[in-house]
């Protein structure tokens, strides 16, 4: 929305369809647009069609329907898409491919911190043989009871 000096102050012109309407008045930037389930008035037409409750039910239908592929990303990683049930992944779906085959060698999600190192350094490689758990979080500050309170967390988490 632009606004112009010809309207008065707080009025503004829709880009589509060059009328005017102040800043409460949304009526005119909907252009009589409706929602496709329940018939709502709508002012963002970039949703599909749908006002934000249906456009929200479109979207988890559609996350359902696809279906899994793995890609190389830039650089060099598997990528898994459509993987919205694993704890890893990313607010797409996304999950590196091995970060999920050292979650499942594990039997648990991974933790803020760890990251998965390949052994041989080949970066599509992801044999869980050739896979190993690395902890890269350190306690911020360098108080001793911080430090103590720090190692005491690293070997309740991962043992003896």
């Amino acid at each position: 929305m632009v606004e112009h000096a010809g309207f008065a102050k707080g009025q503004q012109t829709c880009r589509a369809c060059r009328k005017s309407a102040g800043y409460n008045d949304r009526s005119n930037f909907s252009q009589g647009k409706t929602c496709k389930v329940c018939g709502v008035r709508i002012a963002n037409t970039n949703i599909g069609g749908h006002c934000m409750t249906h456009f929200r039910e479109v979207v988890e239908v559609r996350k359902r329907k696809t279906r899994p592929r793995r890609y190389l990303n830039a650089y060099g990683y598997v990528v898994i898409t459509s993987q919205w049930d694993h704890p890893n992944c990313n607010k797409r779906g996304h999950i590196l491919e091995h970060t999920m085959v050292m979650a499942e060698k594990l039997g648990r999600p991974l933790y803020p911190g760890e990251n998965v190192h390949h052994i041989n350094g080949v970066r599509d490689d992801n044999r869980p043989e050739n896979l190993e758990l690395w902890v890269r979080s350190q306690p911020s500050g360098q108080r001793p009871q911080d430090l103590v309170a720090w190692a005491r967390e690293i070997i309740e988490r991962y043992g003896s």
